[in-house]
């Protein structure tokens, strides 16, 4: 049988969310695929800068041994132009033609100045030959030119001129001329990676014994700018080391010293990395669409698979809310524990249809049950006479507790023509068939007193009767019938497998039996009737089995009981002194004449 989805009347996008079990696994698994995704692009962009950093790293590294290596290039070229140029200067003493064999030499390096310098006591030093037209006839280019040396020593000087960072190689030509050549130093354009690096971007300095000479501009700011030793280089470059980069470092720097001087030379440029290229996002982009596209609707189907078995399951409690106990649930495909738990939804609403069914049965019994126990109360209650015969010589008193079953005790009192029947008995079983059969049995004794038939006849009539109305039934009757003369107090009696009545007369306690069998098993046989003359200030004492079991059938403790009582009591009072108090497992019936 097909049902509807579950819910089936609001389809709205909140109740769906609100509801459905496979719409919120929907979500939460794309809320899974996207933050993964988003996760994965910042963990690839953090990785891409922190291998372009690296690539900045190895990139100084190259460009200040390239600069290095130019450097010390420069530095032989410039001794060597200088050995020359001094030679020169020593072969002629013309200033002109001096001059001119400068530019020669400087023609294939226009920024190379060579310069010959003399001290003239007027003057002081001045130019007096030069590669540079312009620098004849004026003071050096520099102040270092004026710095004292050694002779035959070569100085080497940073310096500045004509807003040109320059290194100043000098040489003594005797005592006042001064030989000197200005080496240019200007960053190349580079690339790092796939950005270049323009002049302006790479600036070269000078230390001298680790402070910085601002020959260049602009100057050198230590907060912006991480200088990481060239061996730290070399060992991320061989990676065998990684290098953490403060956040507010914008430049980054290394220094090497320069050979054959007292100088380093730091090489910095920018650590900025640029945009990711181009290529990178776009492998990310389609990365990121088939995850989300493959996957959210794979994720789509398992979901909308594993959440019908869990709507079945729904709508089938949703029926039984609403009181259908006939429905089922079917199993479904992917239900993995969905379909057990329906399984055992199934057996749980089978096992609770007979529960309900047996508790049906058992109300309806019950009901019957409860109308047969009003009945047989009713019939109970007429088995008792209404009232006790009053005789002036006599007191009777009777009690009867009834147990919580209906059951066949029943006592009676009957006075006519002179004699007073008494009988204490109780019909086999419970129920109203026991109820029944006593009321047959006293309407019986009864009639048969009234006729004026005697015990012994009476006995055999009844038991005659009830043998022809009840052979097939089962059912018995035990009895102590006893038929009292009035006015001579002769008792005749007889114990029909009955306890014997009790007899108390002064201290003695006297059992009255007779022989035989209950009424309703069989022809007698043989049967007994006793006679016994009762005497003022005796008590008789009749009682049924549950009067027994209530002192744990020990009859020798009732006629214990029974022997310490005062012999004043009334019967009414005797009654009260010898039961127990209740619960009682079976009905209990007792009564008591005491002759005045």
């Amino acid at each position: 049988m097909a049902y509807p989805r579950f819910p089936s009347k609001e389809r709205s996008l909140s109740k769906a969310l609100s509801i459905s079990l496979g719409w919120r696994v929907l979500w939460l698994s794309l809320a899974l695929i996207a933050f993964p995704l988003i996760l994965f692009s910042c963990l690839l962009v953090f990785y891409v800068a922190e291998i372009k950093r690296e690539e900045v790293i190895i990139e100084l590294g190259l460009i200040a041994q390239e600069q290095k290596m130019a450097l010390d290039q420069k530095i032989s070229y410039a001794k060597r132009f200088l050995r020359l140029a001094k030679i020169q200067a020593e072969s002629t003493k013309d200033q002109k033609n001096l001059s001119r064999l400068y530019q020669e030499m400087t023609a294939d390096y226009p920024e190379e100045i060579l310069v010959l310098s003399q001290n003239v006591h007027e003057l002081g030093w001045i130019n007096i030959a030069s590669s540079e037209p312009a620098l004849e006839q004026m003071r050096p280019p520099c102040e270092e030119l004026l710095m004292p040396q050694a002779e035959d020593q070569i100085f080497i000087q940073s310096c500045l001129w004509d807003n040109r960072n320059m290194i100043l190689f000098s040489q003594l030509l005797g005592a006042e001329c001064r030989i000197s050549f200005l080496l240019p130093l200007q960053a190349s354009t580079t690339t790092i990676g796939r950005l270049p690096l323009h002049d302006e971007q790479i600036r070269i300095r000078f230390l001298e014994q680790g402070i910085v000479l601002e020959s260049s501009q602009p100057p050198f700011n230590p907060q912006e700018t991480l200088v990481v030793p060239y061996e730290q280089i070399v060992k991320i470059m061989q990676g065998k080391m990684k290098l953490k980069i403060p956040r507010k470092v914008e430049r980054i720097a290394t220094q090497l010293p320069i050979d054959q001087t007292s100088y380093e030379m730091m090489v910095d440029f920018p650590l900025k990395i640029g945009p990711i290229h181009h290529h990178i996002l776009s492998l990310l982009f389609w990365i990121s669409s088939f995850l989300l596209v493959i996957g959210g609707g794979l994720v789509y189907w398992l979901t909308r698979k594993m959440a019908r078995p869990l709507e079945s399951l729904a709508m089938v409690m949703h029926q039984i809310e609403n009181g259908r106990m006939d429905v089922r649930y079917n199993q479904q495909p992917m239900g993995f524990e969905f379909n057990q738990l329906g399984a055992s939804l199934n057996q749980m609403l089978t096992k609770m249809f007979l529960i309900i069914q047996e508790r049906e049965k058992q109300t309806i019994e019950k009901e019957l049950l409860a109308k047969e126990l009003a009945v047989g109360h009713e019939i109970q209650k007429n088995l008792f006479p209404r009232s006790l015969p009053a005789l002036s010589n006599f007191d009777i008193a009777a009690q009867f507790h009834p147990a919580n079953a209906l059951a066949g005790d029943f006592y009676d009192f009957f006075l006519s023509k002179g004699k007073l029947l008494i009988v204490i008995a109780d019909a086999a079983g419970k129920g109203i068939s026991a109820c029944l059969y006593s009321l047959l049995l006293r309407g019986m004794l009864r009639s048969l007193v009234e006729s004026g038939h005697s015990l012994d006849t009476v006995v055999l009539l009844v038991q005659k009767l009830l043998l022809a109305d009840a052979a097939e039934s089962s059912m018995f009757i035990t009895a102590w019938i006893g038929l009292l003369d009035i006015a001579s107090l002769e008792l005749s009696y007889a114990s029909l497998g009955h306890f014997p009545a009790l007899l108390r007369r002064g201290a003695s306690i006297l059992e009255l039996s007779a022989e035989g069998g209950a009424l309703g098993v069989e022809t007698y046989k043989k049967f007994t009737i006793n006679r016994f003359h009762l005497e003022a200030q005796d008590l008789l004492l009749l009682y049924t089995d549950g009067f027994v079991e209530a002192f744990h059938k020990d009859r020798n403790r009732i006629v214990d009981k029974l022997k310490i009582l005062d012999a004043d009591l009334s019967s009414a009072q005797v009654l009260e002194q010898m039961i127990p108090p209740p619960p009682y497992e079976d009905d209990l019936t007792l009564t008591a004449i005491r002759i005045a």
